[in-house]
């Protein structure tokens, strides 16, 4: 079997790579090794990127359908202040998310196969395929000029493609579903930045039909030793968060806790190789702080497919060539995940988020500015600095980021 793009992985990454390089004119192949959608930690809670992605994928109004839409978003400082903000947002079931995006994926003309990617296969340097192994035929090779991986945190096919620059997740959750009927905490997502959870958060997202995805992360250093238990973290979070702990004492749970890897920071894999993109988890698009990730996939995965398709045209899929890929991503996302990351820092003093919060509760335009962080139209360095602080960030003109455009040359 050969193609024009093989796409590894059908979650949010790989299909929005494989339904932009279909719509190019492609012929793709989207592999996904799972018979059954697999149980994710996160994803339910699609905010404005995401969302905006959605749209431009033909999704958008499909999601809010079935979606449970928001539009509001409360975050609780260490100290218990919680400071609620105007953020549209939908939650949908991870597992419904894919598989409407699998079905646009068909659509668009893309071959689904399910089918485990073994190994690449190479001429030279070049990666120029995928042995697979599918229950029908076997082993099997796949070949196409360009490949796109997509498969999410696991550091395996990461290595085995030669791309792999930290094995070491960036964080570990755990999530659990409930279900209660009684309406309250259903009219917001909430975020927790409890003290115990540092340096992670926690949240309590409600989804359609009365169930919410309660759950909790923690960020990782090379410095620390072990990670934390899981298990020992969710019950404590769901002991000592208020709406967690109202929803779970109804002791309603759906089923057992699923924990999970998280990669963030656009660190810990190379972007391309000769014949080889990738997107997604695995480039480590999720956000550090807030550990948003599906937006970002999305958007990774999309400026994969758009670049597959156009270098495709020019059939130069060196890594010179591949080279803009990289570049693009980095212009784009440099400063975003920059004050994410400092965002991140600012977990080791609890005091600077209760101050935060404190003036936040004091002064609209500091809430607005926040507001339009989430929005992406204010880079988060505004607010996590001394004028975040003291109340004085002003939104100017400056501040929204300029359109992307395709990627016809490196400078984006």
């Amino acid at each position: 079997m050969d193609a024009d793009v093989i796409v590894i992985g059908a979650g949010p990454a790989g299909c929005a790579a494989a339904i932009e390089a279909a719509r190019q004119g492609g012929r793709v192949v989207l592999l996904e090794r799972a018979r059954t959608p697999q149980h994710k930690t996160c994803g339910d809670g699609l905010l404005p990127d995401a969302l905006r992605s959605l749209d431009s994928l033909g999704l958008g109004p499909r999601v809010r359908a079935e979606g449970l839409c928001l539009e509001s978003l409360t975050a609780s400082a260490p100290g218990g202040r919680e400071v609620r903000l105007a953020v549209p947002a939908v939650t949908l079931p991870r597992q419904r998310l894919n598989a409407l995006l699998q079905e646009e994926a068909i659509r668009c003309g893309v071959q689904l196969v399910q089918a485990e990617a073994l190994e690449p296969l190479r001429s030279g340097e070049q990666v120029v395929g995928v042995a697979v192994r599918d229950a029908q035929r076997g082993r099997c090779e796949m070949t196409s000029p360009l490949t796109i991986l997509a498969t999410g945190a696991r550091p395996g096919p990461l290595r085995d493609f030669g791309v792999c620059r930290r094995t070491q997740p960036s964080a570990v959750a755990v999530r659990a579903y409930y279900r209660d009927l009684s309406g309250e905490f259903a009219d917001t997502l909430h975020i927790s930045y409890d003290r115990s959870l540092f340096p992670g958060y926690g949240w309590v997202f409600p989804l359609p039909g009365g169930v919410f995805n309660i759950g909790c992360g923690r960020f990782l250093s090379r410095k620390q030793g072990d990670p934390p238990d899981l298990r020992d973290m969710f019950d404590f979070f769901i002991r000592n968060f208020p709406p967690a702990r109202a929803i779970a004492s109804r002791e309603d749970l759906l089923e057992v806790p699923c924990g999970g890897l998280l990669r963030t920071g656009l660190a810990g894999a190379e972007f391309h190789a000769p014949g080889l993109l990738v997107a997604g988890e695995a480039l480590g698009a999720t956000c550090p702080f807030i550990g948003d990730g599906i937006g970002k996939a999305l958007e990774t995965g999309s400026w994969a497919g758009l670049f597959a398709g156009q270098v495709l045209e020019t059939g130069d899929v060196s890594a010179a060539s591949l080279a803009r890929y990289r570049e693009f991503l980095e212009q784009r996302y440099r400063t975003l995940y920059r004050g994410y990351q400092r965002a991140q820092r600012w977990l080791a003093y609890p005091r600077l988020l209760n101050l935060l919060a404190w003036q936040a509760e004091r002064r609209p335009r500091l809430r607005h500015a926040m507001e339009q962080m989430l929005a992406e139209r204010l880079h988060p360095g505004k607010i996590f600095s001394l004028p975040g602080l003291l109340g004085r960030v002003r939104i100017a003109a400056a501040d929204e980021p300029a359109p992307p455009r395709l990627l016809k040359d490196s400078s984006g």
